[in-house]
């Protein structure tokens, strides 16, 4: 059984250096066809080198780089040009198989470097437990968005505070202000007339001021745009001004950091109140639980 066995390995080994040499013999041939013709595009000396792109046969240097200039063309091989049967050969096998080996080295060095990408720095994890400790779903971008280059929030340890970047827009006074870092303890109040009175030589800034000790005197309300909704019909959340930043922002999507609109009251209908239709439906349906368990007692 022994002497068999080596005989059929023996049997194999011999077919393969066959298969060898007949696709070296054919390589062979092709190259010598390749020598025997002259220049396609000075026809005057024997052909040297054969484009990978357009198969022209050229003599020189000079002839290929001119033939790249007058016939426009690039010079490489197109690896996904179609080659009828009758014309395939061990070449075109080779060059298949190389091209395949390429597109899987590629995908997986995308991939890794894809995966490098999308892991978030210790920091920005430590940022997004704590938002959703605090119940706001925080959204991070891919590092190369400019909101994300611009965040600069973080969670301090000692005094275990979250500290936002917050951007204040007064949409009808044309005012954008940023507070880079600013505790979630801070009252929205306090916030915002600290703003209004850094501003006070804007014109258009006269119909926010208000008296901090009397809040019937405010004459706007707190929107924040809600993300991941139609771009063409925007919905908004409500945000009570007299609560802390902290509470403002809780139960909400954020994506990178806070953006609170400041809206003069007689605006107030261009920015329709989000409706949370899965708390409705949760409601309705605890409420409609809660009225068929009283009716089966009765």
């Amino acid at each position: 059984m022994l002497c068999s066995y080596s005989s059929s390995d023996n049997e194999k080994q011999n077919e393969s250096n066959e298969q060898q040499q007949q696709n070296e013999c054919e390589i062979n041939e092709i190259n010598k066809e390749k020598r025997k013709k002259k220049c396609e595009f000075c026809n005057e000396n024997e052909s040297k080198y054969c484009c990978p792109a357009c198969q022209l046969f050229t003599c020189s240097l000079n002839c290929s780089k001119l033939h790249k200039l007058k016939l426009n063309c690039s010079g490489k091989k197109d690896a996904t040009k179609f080659i009828a049967i009758n014309q395939f050969n061990f070449l075109n096998l080779v060059d298949d198989y190389t091209f395949l080996e390429e597109v899987n080295a590629s995908t997986k060095e995308a991939a890794s470097k894809r995966n490098k990408k999308t892991m978030l720095a210790r920091h920005l994890q430590t940022l997004v437990r704590r938002a959703a400790a605090r119940k706001v779903d925080l959204y991070l971008m891919p590092s190369i968005m400019t909101k994300r280059k611009q965040n600069t929030s973080f969670f301090q340890f000692k005094q275990q505070t979250l500290y936002w970047r917050v951007e204040w827009i007064f949409d009808q006074a044309q005012l954008s202000v940023v507070n880079n870092r600013i505790a979630d303890t801070e009252n929205l109040l306090n916030v915002i007339n600290q703003h209004l009175k850094s501003n006070l030589n804007n014109e258009l800034i006269k119909p926010y001021l208000f008296d901090l000790n009397d809040q019937s005197s405010i004459n706007w309300n707190l929107r924040m745009l809600v993300p991941h909704q139609n771009a063409s019909k925007p919905v908004w959340y409500e945000a009570d001004f007299s609560s802390t930043i902290r509470k403002a922002l809780e139960g909400k999507k954020i994506i990178e950091f806070p953006t609170i609109h400041i809206i003069l009251k007689t605006h107030l209908d261009k920015y329709p109140i989000f409706q949370n239709t899965n708390s409705t439906s949760t409601s309705n349906s605890t409420s409609n639980s809660n009225s068929n368990s009283n009716s089966n007692s009765n």
